[in-house]
């Protein structure tokens, strides 16, 4: 009789086992949304700040905040393992009720945009625009919402949000005029030797490009490639890497590049600028 209860329990972990880990192959994280509530809560630090007691020096204070941010984040990861137990547990597969991420209470953080757009130079070759202003069209670029016979199938604006020492992000937003059959997007974040990724995403098909960051001693170069047979369809695309500064950070030294080749057209020029 024990011997058939031992082989009954050990049947039900195995079955367990298996039903733990088909969950888990299925789980993804909602990344977008742990890094809202991250936001949130870095925005709310800056709208109010805690007093800090004048014996405690304020780097040491900006650490532990660091630390209870991300005892937060791991605490959140442990609950939803647990909670994803107890459901294969009760045998209860049926979703639950979706919680909205918390309302943004804190000040914006500061950000700076503008746009830029190529234009052919005399001797044929692309001169680059800087940001720091909004250009008018030339006589052979598109206008807003414009495209077509010789015009460039994408604009590009370029913003930068990290006023804050600890957090930073560069997002670039392409605006897609006509359909793309190549793309190649390389976004550059100049670096000390404390700077660091702190993640990127963007919002194309997840099926249409691939995307890889590397560090390097000077840079944090970040690569944005469509797949080949892929099209990329008009519309508006967002591009965001984002950063731990380290320490002071000049935005104007983080550049990008775009380059595009629309269906049935010939490559534009490279766009360049930075943030």
């Amino acid at each position: 009789m024990r011997g058939r209860r031992e082989r009954h329990t050990e049947e039900s972990l195995a079955r367990l086992r298996d039903r733990l880990h088909a969950e888990a192959d299925r789980h993804r994280p909602d990344t977008a949304r742990i890094w809202a509530r991250v936001e949130a809560a870095m925005n709310e630090q800056t709208a109010a700040p805690d007093p800090i007691p004048a014996w405690e020096p304020r780097p040491w204070r900006r650490r532990g905040d660091l630390r209870a941010a991300a005892a937060a984040l791991a605490t959140a990861a442990v609950m939803g393992v647990t909670s994803l137990a107890v459901v294969v547990l009760n045998g209860d597969a049926g979703p639950g009720p979706v919680v909205p991420p918390p309302p943004r209470t804190g000040a914006p953080l500061p950000s700076s945009t503008a746009t830029v757009s190529p234009s052919p130079s005399e001797d044929g070759e692309a001169d680059s625009d800087t940001v720091g202003g909004v250009r008018p069209p030339a006589r052979n670029e598109p206008g807003p919402g414009e495209g077509g016979q010789g015009g460039a199938p994408v604009s590009v604006t370029a913003a930068q949000d990290g006023a804050l020492p600890y957090w930073g992000r560069n997002t670039l937003t392409l605006t897609v005029h006509r359909p793309l059959t190549a793309l190649n997007v390389t976004i550059r974040v100049a670096r000390s030797r404390r700077t660091f990724p702190a993640g990127s995403w963007n919002s194309m098909p997840g099926s249409h490009v691939r995307s890889d960051t590397d560090l390097t001693d000077d840079a944090i170069v970040h690569r944005l490639t469509l797949l080949p047979g892929r099209t990329l369809p008009s519309g508006r695309y967002l591009v965001a890497v984002q950063y731990q500064p380290g320490g002071p950070h000049d935005p104007a030294r983080d550049t990008f590049a775009v380059t595009a080749h629309a269906a049935g057209g010939s490559a534009s020029p490279t766009i360049r600028g930075h943030f």
